[in-house]
């Protein structure tokens, strides 16, 4: 019997101008261990930097003699979201078998990449989602630490993923060839092109399933624990759900949910006058993202 060839993962990860963020993302891959899965993968790692100076270029060479599989530089000088996981989908090698995601302000636990593929072994899904827990790198207030606003999950183990994002995400490249999918560049400039891409997928009739200990820490610093700054996040997020609704004929609905939870966040929202707590947050949460929705219905358009 001709020996088991082991799968080839290509961790993908975008950056722009965040050399520390990088750095820690590069230790944590270092660090990665396997002891789930039948035999351990082939990993190869794709950088595309979305910096226009090639910023990241450096450092990727400097780590390269630390790092235990190759690295694959691609420079993406044209600026978007979009533009930048697109170069990843270019630059990752032809025989790869799966995408595995993350960001540049990510550190992976040493289990991640193993629990990701434990979980589509078991499952057979071609979209694994894990969960993300926030590190504070000051001591938060009450509300942000009680409330999850800066988490994805937790989740349980092989469940349906109610989303997948780029933050943390296993995909089997065969099935993302065979559409012949892209990021879509009218998400380059407010983001959401990875939320785009993953219901089209999901749509299409793909399992998505989460893994429970495929867990990653992303980095949160003290000038996003603020009101303004969940805002317009939320806001942000709202767009980008509008927006997909829109490319797909459902601007009815839409419309009609932001509406409801403008008024159930505008409710909630006035209990912060006091003081912000999670109750409050969260309408304020709710009142933003129903904005943004309202925004992108009215005025937006498809433009990058």
């Amino acid at each position: 019997m001709a020996p088991m060839v082991p799968v080839h993962v290509a961790i993908c990860a975008c950056t722009m101008d965040r050399p520390a963020g990088l750095a820690e993302l590069l230790t944590g891959l270092a660090e990665l261990r396997f002891q789930k899965v039948t035999r351990a993968p082939r990993l190869t790692l794709v950088i595309a930097d979305n910096s226009q100076t090639g910023s990241a270029r450096a450092q990727i060479g400097a780590a390269r003699p630390r790092l235990p599989f190759p690295v694959i530089y691609a420079h993406e000088p044209e600026r978007g979201y979009a533009n930048a996981r697109n170069a990843l989908l270019d630059a990752t090698p032809g025989d790869a078998d799966w995408f595995a995601f993350i960001d540049d302000d990510e550190r992976p636990s040493p289990l991640w990449l193993d629990s990701l593929l434990a979980t589509a072994e078991a499952t057979g899904a071609p979209l694994i989602a894990g969960p993300v827990h926030p590190d504070f790198q000051e001591t938060p207030p009450g509300w942000a630490e009680r409330g999850g606003f800066f988490e994805l999950g937790p989740f349980g183990e092989g469940e349906p993923a109610p989303y997948v994002s780029t933050n943390n995400a296993l995909v089997r490249k065969s099935v993302i060839d065979r559409y012949g999918w892209r990021f879509d560049p009218a998400f380059n400039r407010h983001g959401g092109e990875d939320e785009h891409f993953f219901r089209r997928a999901m749509d299409a009739g793909l399992r998505a399933v989460t893994s429970a200990d495929a867990i990653v820490s992303e980095t949160i610093p003290p000038e996003r624990v603020t009101a303004a700054w969940l805002f317009r996040r939320h806001r942000r997020m709202g767009r980008t759900i509008a927006r997909i609704d829109r490319k797909n004929g459902r601007i009815a609905s839409r419309a009609i949910k932001a509406a409801g939870w403008m008024v159930f966040g505008a409710a909630n929202g006035a209990t912060g006058i006091a003081g912000p707590s999670v109750r409050s947050m969260r309408g304020l949460c709710h009142l933003a993202w129903s904005a943004g929705s309202l925004e992108e219905l009215l005025f937006g358009n498809d433009e990058a």
